[in-house]
């Protein structure tokens, strides 16, 4: 009735990477690849070492009492190099458990599998560069006396007390098979906490430096993940089955170390206590200005011109840092799906498989510098020239400027940047034909298909 398995360990990874390069321009003898016969005044060489190391003690117990209680506790003490001399190792534990209930007297027989699952644990990031935790110079160039002269400063005042950032998480989960496993449900609940959060922080400039990377706040992320499988229909000569999954993510920051705020990117990305990790932040645009509407606080006051929310009512718009700047989007992505179908008739067998998600935006900001007036380059076809207003009689789709529409003041970092990245992807379809055996079995072959198949069929966005 019981089962019983002990596993220990130990493991040391260690990443060496060594690079040495050298250019130069104007070549004295064409097709010669040699940097000798370079102009020496363009000659120029570099080389970098980079190393990291991880050690790792690990252990696991697995526990089991009559195939229906199980139980599964890990332990692990793992070292990264990366880290601060001082705060190197830290160790990690979870606890699964696990009820098969449909084993259970009472409930066999009644044509369905359960188990229900419960796991609390730790788990640890050391995600960022080799040497992070450690000061470091950085060269600079100064012109003295009419000639450029080239010396060392300061350049990050490293972190001796740098550590793992520390995830905990909290996971619900139920498996059903049910009408003999022709329906599949597995559901998961997770409430993951991350605290000592791997972020650069600002520092005052009279220190000699600008920014460093420090343990600082807590977020957290939670949401559910259900999957389904189903077969519809199961006959000798047809069949059909269905499949699909979502995953959700909310996602909070709880604490910043003190700060209501971190800036990011000069301010135009924002990690703001209550929010998610990466916040968008710009002035918001509302519309494309027409003839007789009120643009006293628009920049631009033509006909086919951006206006923008005037959130301080003062008749003007600021830029990105300024007091009409407002969150206009996040790059966390809420929800996750997925679909697959398949459809068999006797020989043929057609499936296919879309998947998406929604929730989330970029900042393009490419997008936007090239379309601002000043930029001698194309411009987006589909952004700045499809849809685009004209005239009163063709005032386009209501969201393109005209061609002089674009302000180069407010426009390179608004909304207009922030880019929805949801979409639904059909990707892959693919028709099948098995050939009968009659044909193919006196080649000596045991099986013979064709078949087609299209990938990234379609995208929706």
């Amino acid at each position: 009735d019981h089962s019983f398995d002990v596993l220990g360990g130990y493991t040391l990874q260690q990443k060496v990477t060594e690079s040495v390069s050298a250019n130069t321009k104007q070549l004295k003898v064409p097709n010669v690849l040699n940097v000798n016969i370079g102009n020496p005044d363009t000659r120029s060489g570099s080389n970098s070492k980079i190393e990291s190391s991880l050690v790792s003690y690990l252990g696991r117990l697995n526990y089991g009492f009559k195939d229906k209680y199980l139980l599964t506790a890990t332990v692990r003490t793992d070292g990264s190099s990366v880290f601060g001399e001082n705060k190197r190792y830290q160790t990690f534990g979870s606890a699964a458990l696990g009820w098969r209930f449909s084993e259970e007297s009472f409930l066999q027989g009644q044509g369905f599998n359960g188990k229900l699952r419960v796991s609390y644990g730790t788990s640890g990031s050391n995600a960022i560069p080799p040497f992070e935790s450690r000061a470091t110079l950085a060269t600079v160039g100064h012109s003295f006396g009419g000639s450029a002269v080239f010396g060392t400063s300061l350049g990050s005042p490293g972190n001796i007390n740098l550590t793992w950032e520390t995830s905990t998480q909290l996971d619900i989960g139920l498996d059903l098979g049910l009408f003999n496993n022709r329906l599949n449900v597995v559901f998961d609940y997770f409430n993951n906490e991350t605290t000592s959060l791997l972020l650069t922080k600002g520092i005052v400039p009279s220190s000699g430096y600008s920014t460093y990377l420090t343990n600082i706040g807590s977020m957290r992320n939670k949401g559910i993940e259900l999957t389904l499988n189903a077969d519809v229909i199961d006959t000798e000569d047809l069949g059909w089955s269905v499949g699909g999954n979502i995953t959700t993510n909310d996602q909070e920051i709880l604490d910043l170390g003190g700060d209501p705020e971190i800036q990011n990117f000069f301010g135009a990305l924002r990690r703001v206590v209550g929010g998610e990790l990466q916040q968008i932040r710009g002035p918001k645009m509302i519309g494309i200005a027409r003839v007789g509407d009120d643009q006293s606080a628009q920049p631009l006051k033509t006909p086919g011109a951006y206006m923008y929310e005037d959130l301080d009512g003062n008749g003007s718009i600021s830029n990105f840092l300024g007091a009409d700047a407002q969150l206009v989007g996040d790059t966390n992505v809420d929800l996750m799906y997925g679909l697959s179908t398949n459809v068999r008739y006797k020989n043929w067998n057609l499936s296919a498989l879309l998947n998406g998600q929604a929730g989330a935006y970029v900042y393009d900001f490419w997008l936007i510098q090239i379309a601002a007036p000043f930029r001698q380059t194309n411009l987006s076809k589909e952004f700045f020239y499809d849809g685009r207003y004209i005239s009163e009689q063709n005032p386009g789709d209501g969201k393109t400027p005209a061609a002089n529409g674009f302000d180069a003041a407010v426009g390179p970092v608004s909304s207009v940047g922030a880019i929805k990245t949801d979409y639904m992807r059909i990707r892959n379809v693919t028709l099948n034909y098995d050939v009968p055996n009659s044909l193919y079995e006196r080649l000596g072959l045991s099986s013979a298909r064709i078949y087609t198949s299209i990938e990234n069929l379609h995208t929706f966005t």
